[in-house]
């Protein structure tokens, strides 16, 4: 293919996904391809429209799980600290019995 043939399948491509048959032997004819070129570009071009998608979507599951981990490690550190606090406060407030000795 030549840059020119790219181009214009890359046009193509942006206005409709999936050719039907007159559609594909029109657009080979117009770049001089065979009508299975142009079928085969425009598989493999959604080949990777759908793999880039995939990586698009990954990424985005991946930070919203990093965000995700990061609030649970800043709720288990404040569940620890809230939960010294209570012990803290339950030794202080504890009193000793009383002996009748006293």
């Amino acid at each position: 293919l030549s840059d020119g043939q790219a181009r214009f399948l890359e046009l193509s491509f942006g206005k409709e996904r999936k050719l039907e048959t007159p559609r594909k032997v029109q657009l080979a004819a117009e770049l001089g391809l065979d009508a299975k070129q142009v079928a085969v570009w425009f598989q493999n071009r959604r080949a990777r429209h759908k793999s880039k998608l995939m990586e698009e979507e990954f990424s985005r599951l991946r930070a919203a799980h990093d965000a995700a981990v990061l609030h649970n490690c800043h709720l288990e550190t404040e569940v620890v600290g809230q939960w010294h606090h209570t012990k803290l406060d339950l030794c202080t407030h504890t009193t000793r019995p009383h002996n009748s000795d006293d």
